[in-house]
This record gives structure tokens, sequence and C-alpha cells, in this order.
């Protein structure tokens, strides 16, 4: 699922929204589609505070002006199917090229 926001602190907002529901659930590895501990190797080299705890429930983000290595993981998960939500800002729609089944456009 691919998830469209307006700006970077809503797509941060986002996935940490979509993780919190899907531990209240009982099922915080919903989204993730590999082991836990392949995800890890690649977060640890992660900065951002909110991507990396994220990335290994299979959500992650992308937005402009996003570090160009944390985008190149998150872009690979995603398109390995390794995370199956991509939350993305709407000014980066024209660059994406990925498939996916659903995509949603969330208004302010």
């Amino acid at each position: 699922m691919i998830v469209f926001v307006s700006d970077r602190k809503q797509a941060r907002m986002a996935a940490l929204d979509l993780m919190i529901l899907a531990a209240s659930d009982n099922a915080p590895k919903r989204f993730l589609n590999v082991e836990e501990s392949e995800i890890k190797q690649l977060s640890e080299d992660i900065k951002d505070i909110y991507l990396a705890p994220v990335l290994n429930v299979g959500i992650g983000f992308l937005y402009e002006g996003m570090d160009k290595e944390e985008r190149k993981v998150v872009e690979t998960l995603f398109e390995a199917n390794a995370i199956t939500i991509l939350i993305s800002t709407y000014k980066l729609c024209w660059e994406l090229t990925y498939q996916s089944n659903m995509v949603v456009v969330l208004d302010n």
C-alpha cells in the first residue's frame, strides 16, 4: 500500500499511528514480510529517530529532503516487498514507480 500525505510531519505521524494501531491489535509485525533480524541490520544505520522503529514493523516513509541513503533503504525494502506500507509526500508522487494494490491519499 502507498499512502500519500501532505508533508514530512504528516508522513511521520501516519507511520507512527499505523505502528501503534498494529501493536494495539496484538499484531505489531503484520506489515513486515521478512525476518526481523534482516530489517534490524538495515535500520541500525538509520539516523532518523522516527524511521528506524517503523521500518522494524514493516512501514516506511519518504519525503523531499530526506537523506539519500535512508531513502534508498526504504525504496529497496518496499520494492522487495519486505515492508508493505510506504508513506510518501504528494510532491514525490511523480518520482515513484512502484506497483501497489492500494493507494490512499490523505487530506489535512
